[in-house]
This record gives C-alpha cells, sequence and structure tokens, in this order.
C-alpha cells in the first residue's frame, strides 16, 4: 500500500477549498448581473406607462463583468491546480462543463 503524500492532499485541500470560495463569488457576481438584467427587461403581461422608462445601469453591469471575467479565470486556474493534486492523493477531479 503506497503511503499518502500529505503535502500533496493538504494542497488539493486548499486548492478545492480555494475553488469553492471562488465559485460561490462567481455566482454571487452572475446573480448581481442577472438582477440588473431582470430590471432592465419587460415582462409578459405587465403594461409599462409610455411615459416611463426604466434607467440601465451600464456602467455598473460592465463593472460587474470584468469582476465576473477575472473571478472566472482565477476559478478555472484553481481548479487546474486542484485537479494536479487530485490524481496524487486518489480524489475525484473538478470537471470544469461548458454552458
Amino acid at each position: 500500500m503506497s503511503e499518502t503524500n500529505y503535502e500533496a492532499l493538504g494542497r488539493y485541500t486548499a486548492a478545492k477549498e480555494q475553488a469553492d470560495a471562488l465559485a460561490e463569488e462567481r455566482h454571487n457576481i452572475a446573480a448581481a448581473i442577472i438582477r440588473f438584467m431582470h430590471g432592465a427587461s419587460l415582462f409578459p403581461g405587465i403594461s409599462y406607462p409610455s411615459e416611463v422608462v426604466r434607467r440601465f445601469p451600464a456602467a455598473e453591469v460592465a463593472k460587474r463583468m470584468e469582476q465576473l471575467t477575472q473571478v472566472n479565470v482565477r476559478l478555472e486556474a484553481i481548479v487546474q491546480e486542484a485537479n494536479v493534486y487530485a490524481s496524487e492523493v486518489g480524489k475525484p477531479l473538478i470537471k470544469i462543463i461548458p454552458p
């Protein structure tokens, strides 16, 4: 029986925890963008007075999109790192699936 590589296990665990935190951060940013987009949409069955137009916070949405992109890049990088250690310690790989 092979000996556990505790250094690799620790690195895997740290990377996995960071991936989990980044995935949650990405979710929260995406949810904020969805709320902004939701506020800019017209909904079937609801009548809107023609004298009213909702303001769309384009600058805020652009800022959040940049944040989302940065978090996503970091998330994919840490997943790759975790997967290197996963194979060393017999843990399952973290899959990145297409949208």
